[in-house]
């Protein structure tokens, strides 16, 4: 079998669709040697070294330019369009994969499944403010009806597509996303190299600290995090708050990344308890390190695929508030501590409890521990092979 997949996403490693091109394919490879599986990317000198991991003999990457005509957003298309399918056409694949909505809007002579993570960018207003946008989204919907299979990464979100894209119940498959090799060890491992991780990314490691990973986009509600713990946290409690990751990309919809830029340079944290620390982009051979060693972790995110960040905090056994949706509760069960999404009090409420309430964080602890992760990129690896297989 030869397998085409679109690897435009392993150019940006750190994003969420970069880590599920990654994991997901490297694994689909190595446990399947006598199949071969092409890569498609756009520019081979922006894989980083979080992508090793994507090679053996029956992997080949191949740089495909984009054509150098009208503005970046007709680029990507016209790449995502033209230029793949005709690779995958001339390579002979046997069934090609879209790890995102990106399939041919016209559709393609050899099976095709593509991957939808969620529904944002067809549901939420904040993506879908220009024309251009709009118009790609609408197209790209239409498409995702065109698949031969649909592969979403919850049952949350497979509930969304049937609604949203009008897609038969029986063609969507929920096929995980996992946290990575790095989280298979749970146990705290050596004091004096988990200090030495923090202190690499200007972590004080004798100071408690929350810790939020993930994105800054309009959704993950960072600003809500950030206010809460600058009005009601920082200035009462010597306890950090630990933010990692970066801003992908350049527009409004990763303002609170900005926002959250002029709070530290501004004058007001440094009279604070409590500071907040940036670490930018994180290896991932050192989330672990992060997770363990923090006080808690936070995500108050309003709309969600997954949420991998989740995953891997209670992979870690970290004690986790989180905010109250269903796909929350599809990973984690009742382990964390819960909170309306819209509910800045009751999260100022929480976070204080876990600092205050040491017979209430004990117990939290212990939930956490109890934790065992039910997903593996094995396992979806598995999965996602006996689905090539019904429909080839």
């Amino acid at each position: 079998m030869i397998v085409g997949i679109n690897g435009r996403f392993l150019t940006k490693p750190y994003t969420g669709i970069g880590q599920y091109t990654r994991h997901l394919f490297s694994h689909l490879a190595a446990d399947n040697p006598h199949d071969k599986f092409i890569f498609a990317v756009p520019d081979l000198f922006a894989i980083s070294d979080e992508t090793d991991g994507i090679g053996g003999k029956n992997v080949e990457i191949v740089v495909l330019p984009e054509k150098f005509f009208g503005f970046a957003g007709m680029r990507k298309t016209y790449w995502e369009q033209v230029q793949v399918p005709r690779l995958f056409k001339k390579r002979g694949v046997d069934i090609a994969h879209f790890p995102y909505p990106s399939n041919p809007w016209l559709g393609f002579k050899k099976p095709v499944v593509v991957t939808v993570h969620d529904t944002i960018p067809w549901t939420m207003a904040a993506y879908r403010k220009s024309f251009l946008t709009r118009l790609y989204q609408n197209r790209a919907k239409k498409a995702v009806k065109k698949a031969d299979a649909v592969v979403t990464v919850s049952n949350s979100s497979k509930k969304e597509i049937v609604k949203v894209c009008g897609v038969k119940e029986g063609l969507v498959h929920v096929i995980n996303n996992a946290p990575g090799s790095a989280f298979a060890a749970t146990e705290k491992g050596d004091g004096v190299s988990h200090k030495e991780i923090l202190q690499s990314y200007g972590i004080d490691p004798e100071k408690p600290y929350f810790l939020y990973i993930g994105g800054y986009d309009e959704r993950k509600n960072v600003r809500s995090l950030m206010e809460v713990y600058m009005r009601e946290i920082a200035p009462n409690f010597e306890v950090n708050f630990v933010l990692a990751g970066a801003k992908s990309l350049n527009n409004p919809l990763y303002g609170s990344f900005d926002d959250l830029t002029k709070a530290i340079n501004g004058s007001s944290l440094r009279t604070y308890r409590g500071n907040m620390v940036v670490t930018g982009y994180l290896a991932e051979k050192d989330l672990p390190a992060l997770y363990q060693s923090s006080f808690a972790f936070l995500t108050f995110s309003n709309r969600e695929g997954f949420n991998l960040p989740l995953a891997e905090a209670a992979a870690a056994h970290t004690v986790i508030i989180a905010s109250d949706l269903p796909v929350h509760w599809e990973i984690a069960g009742d382990a964390p501590i819960f909170c309306p999404p819209d509910d800045k009090k009751q999260l100022s409420t929480l976070m204080k409890k876990v600092i205050a309430d040491k017979a209430f964080y004990k117990k939290q602890k212990q939930k956490m521990k109890d934790y065992v992760s039910p997903f593996s990129w094995e396992k979806s690896a598995r999965q996602l092979m006996e689905l090539y297989k019904k429909i080839i």
